[in-house]
């Protein structure tokens, strides 16, 4: 539930810097990565045939996933113009994930495919029958158990593709959120309590991540200290849906992600030099297959770094050079070159949240 408060503009004005000391740690590193490694129940997808088996599935229905792109200061008239939601940015991974009957559910992103067992799910019309054809995006998150201090995976579903074979791209923002609700959601309590499901066996809880209408109230509050010390996870922002027209796959300004201006960072690989002073080059993705590489940029290679060359690497800038944040093992390639620069923008030329409080939303 949204948390309910007022807020001065002193207060406006300090949660930036709140927010960045009590949940975006000084060492970025203490920030949790889920990882699938050690997750009892969830196995990797090697074999080719497999993965492009899997992968056909998800083509058959048109759609690849949803990139928000930045909230910047060209985009940010949209959230005048069209009514959205929002949600708090989870600091986790975004999987689709498809369910095609008992023992067959399956996470995937561009790097890995996972085959999820011990999760189920049941229909909505006969509850001993399980669910089929349906696709749908969510993050994997940690969540730590406020009363004992325990890790807790997981799943946040966010948006849906298909429901049981039915496509529901077309309807707005807010009736496929109806239905992930009442098709998915209930229906498995429905089947948890009468004790059809076993979630002892599953590997991760499931939940549907929460929406509101995007207002300066509700904007103030997720960004709050209140909301994030009771969230349960890492977050790094706020994500606005516009809530009216279809489902857009693929880079989207139908999504936006706002995040505080210390927490724009661009996914690098770290090429290290060895000079008299170590210094690592910064890649991005190439604009075409037949260019030169060049550099993104440097930065000086501080001790938890001497291990990372060739890694994958987040980092974001300041008046005085590139900082390290941490080392992203989930991701295999950099941030491609257009949203690295897109990011880059964000860096160097944030929105402010006071302008975003005062006169960025929908009325």
């Amino acid at each position: 539930m949204l948390l309910q408060g007022d807020y001065t503009t002193e207060d406006i004005n300090d949660i930036n810097a709140k927010a960045l000391m009590n949940k975006s740690k000084t060492n970025e590193s203490e920030r949790k990565i889920p990882s699938m490694e050690g997750i009892s129940n969830i196995y990797r997808i090697s074999e080719k045939s497999l993965q492009r088996k899997i992968k056909q599935q998800v083509k058959k229905y048109g759609f690849s996933g949803c990139f928000p792109v930045n909230l910047n200061h060209k985009n940010i008239s949209n959230l005048r113009n069209f009514p959205h939601k929002v949600s708090w940015k989870a600091d986790g991974l975004r999987y689709m994930m498809l369910i095609e009957g008992k023992q067959k559910i399956y996470l995937i992103n561009f790097h890995n495919i996972f085959h999820i067992q011990g999760l189920q799910f049941r229909q909505t019309n006969d509850l001993t029958q399980h669910t089929i054809d349906t696709l749908l995006e969510g993050e994997l998150i940690i969540h730590v158990n406020p009363h004992t201090g325990v890790d807790v995976y997981q799943f946040l579903i966010f948006d849906a593709i298909a429901i049981e074979g039915r496509l529901v791209t077309s309807e707005i923002f807010q009736r496929r959120h109806e239905v992930i609700e009442t098709e998915l959601i209930n229906t498995r309590n429905f089947a948890i309590t009468k004790g059809l499901l076993d979630t002892k066996q599953e590997p991760f809880i499931v939940r549907q991540k929460q929406f509101w209408n995007a207002s300066p109230q509700a904007v103030k509050q997720l960004l709050s200290n209140i909301f994030l010390d009771q969230v349960g996870h890492d977050t790094d922002g706020l994500i606005f849906q516009r809530n009216e027209g279809p489902y857009v796959s693929g880079p989207t300004d139908a999504v936006l992600k706002f995040k505080p201006g210390a927490l724009n960072a661009i996914n690098v690989k770290l090429i290290k030099m060895e000079k008299e002073i170590k210094y690592g080059l910064l890649y991005v993705g190439k604009i075409k297959e037949t260019e030169s590489k060049r550099p993104f940029g440097d930065i000086e290679i501080t001790e938890e770094m001497e291990n990372l060359h060739g890694e994958i690497i987040e980092c974001s800038c300041t008046e005085t050079g590139w900082v390290f944040l941490r080392h992203r093992p989930d991701r295999n390639k950099p941030n491609a070159y257009y949203t690295a620069v897109e990011k880059w923008e964000s860096i160097v030329n944030p929105v402010k949240e006071f302008y975003l409080f005062n006169s960025a939303i929908y009325k």
